[in-house]
């Protein structure tokens, strides 16, 4: 598709619709929509579910992901939150007894917070 091409039928908004309020909550593609109820079929029945399942979803979104940012796979991290992954990549940092560390202003406050249990913990 170029640029300029109409988009609106990859969502489901009726034809006199303009919807232009993605700020607030854009309408979700089709395709998003379709990948969700599929998700939340599987979960009918979790017996279902194989090992594989939980697995190949996540190494097929690293690899996709890789591609779009030059990146290997194996590079690509995936995590439940942002608080998880800040404590991660802290608690894989070895104290080296500094004194200060650095936050950007107004960042979202899972950094901040583990940031400051992991100097606390540390005594910097």
């Amino acid at each position: 598709m170029h640029f300029m091409d109409n988009y609106k039928s990859l969502f489901s908004l009726p034809d006199d619709i303009h919807y232009i309020n993605g700020a607030y909550m854009s309408p979700a593609l089709k395709t998003a929509a379709a990948a969700g109820i599929e998700a939340i079929a599987c979960k009918e029945n979790p017996t279902l579910l194989s090992q594989e399942d939980f697995f190949q979803p996540v190494e097929s979104v690293k690899a996709g992901y890789g591609k779009l940012i030059n990146a290997p796979a194996q590079q690509i991290a995936l995590l439940p939150s942002a608080s998880y992954g800040f404590a991660t990549a802290f608690n894989n940092l070895k104290s080296q007894n500094r004194s200060k560390a650095i936050c950007v202003g107004q960042e979202f406050p899972s950094g901040y917070f583990a940031l400051g249990k992991w100097c606390k913990e540390h005594n910097t």
